[in-house]
Order: C-alpha cells, then structure tokens, then sequence
C-alpha cells in the first residue's frame, strides 16, 4: 500500500499547526515554564514529542476511524516499518472518537490529538522495548511526511527565529538521544539548507529587481536633464 499524497499533505499541515501553537506559546513563555516545572531536561522531549507525533498521526488516525482506511496497513504504508503500537493506539480509541466525528470532525481531530498525545507520552516515558519500538515509528512517520520541512517552513512564514531554533534543537536532541531519530537530525540539517537556498534566491531575484528600478531610474533623471530647455515665449505669443 503506497501512502496517499493527500493524506501526506494533511498531515504536514497538522505538523504546521503544531509549530503555529509551539511559536504561540513561547512568545507567552509557556514551553519554559512547563519545561522548569518538569524539573528536568530528560523529560521535555518526551513532552513535546507526543505533542508533535499526535499532531502528524491525527489525520492518519481519523481516516481509519471512518472506514476509509485501515490503521495498521496506513501507517505503516506512511512510516516505512512495520508498526504495532500506534496502531494499536488507534484502535484503542477508536470507539470513541468515532462517536465525536458523527458530530464534529474538529471536535474529533482535538480529542484524537488528546489522547494519542497522553497515550504516546506515557508510553515513551516508561521506556524499554515498546517505547522503543513506538519511537521507531514515530520516527518513520515524521520522516516519510518531511514533517522538520513542514514546521520550519511555518516558522520562516512567521519570520519567528525562536520557533526556527527550538524545532531544530528538539529534534537534533532527539537525534543524540535516541538512534531512531539520527535520521531526522539529517532532515533538519536538509531543510535549513533548502531554507537558505531559497532565501538567498529570494534576495538575489530581489536584487536584480532593485538594480532594474535603480537604472530606469538613472535613465529617467538623465533624460530630464538632458531634454533642451524650453524657450521663452517672446511678448504676447503662447510659446512653440
């Protein structure tokens, strides 16, 4: 089974939502004060992690619980291994988010993104070989999805440096931590890069277009100076 492009695409803007929400919240100093309230640096990944993971999975997870897909079988289509945890996860609660979509496809994608975020946190926290095994494919999908792309694009349209550098730390963090992640650590390294590629395209067009500006208007200034100057009209004649 090859994953849906339109699938893709709405998870990645999922992984853009969530960056939107991370951006809000440190300008309000939200993430470093839960983090010192954590009291401990070990445990902030963890955090923010489920947080990020339950954002991309939503829209995966809500498709299964409408029928149109079946959840082992799309996410492991999505992150490229074979998966078994947020699978299972899925169907845990599919019952009853399944109940919230009847009435409100929002309501439902909150309360997915809710208990998927809890479910993955406690998971990843009592660590060994399921916690293992789910970073795995938390890994996978957000690989598959270009999910650090999709939230450093969000944070360059925000012209936000912060949200830019704390997205980056995470998951170059992740990546010494945990070897799951060594390969997002290249992603991020991948996205910066096209980022700058693309800025410093941006600014060359940018300054090509102010050289035009600047020589027509070189031009304009030579031509007024140089045009011959108009005669005098003599005594009552309207001048040629």
């Amino acid at each position: 089974m090859n994953e849906d492009p339109r699938l893709v695409e709405r998870m990645r803007q999922e992984v853009a939502a969530w960056a939107r929400s991370a951006g809000e919240s440190l300008q309000l100093g939200v993430v470093g004060v839960r983090l010192a309230a954590d009291g401990a640096k070990r445990r902030a990944p963890y955090v923010t992690l489920a947080t990020l993971a339950a954002s991309a999975v939503a829209p995966l997870a809500l498709t299964a619980v409408t029928g149109t897909t079946v959840a082992a079988a799309a996410i492991a289509a999505v992150s490229g291994v074979g998966t078994n945890v947020l699978s299972e996860l899925i169907v845990r609660g599919a019952d009853t988010w399944r109940d919230k979509v009847t009435a409100d496809e929002r309501q439902a994608m909150q309360a997915i993104r809710g208990d998927l975020s809890g479910s993955i946190e406690r998971i990843l926290e009592e660590g060994g070989a399921r916690a293992a095994e789910l970073r795995a494919e938390i890994a996978g999908v957000l690989h598959r999805i270009d999910a650090m792309d999709a939230a450093l694009r969000e944070a360059e349209a925000r012209d936000d440096v912060r949200l830019q550098e704390f997205v980056s730390d995470l998951f170059m963090e992740l990546g010494r931590r945990f070897a799951e992640f060594a390969a997002l650590a290249k992603d991020v390294t991948a996205a910066i890069e096209r980022l700058e590629a693309q800025a410093a395209r941006r600014e060359a067009v940018e300054r090509v277009q102010h050289g035009k500006t600047h020589d027509l208007l070189v031009r304009l200034i030579h031509s007024s100076q140089s045009a011959p100057a108009e005669r005098p009209a003599a005594d009552g004649l309207e001048p040629l």
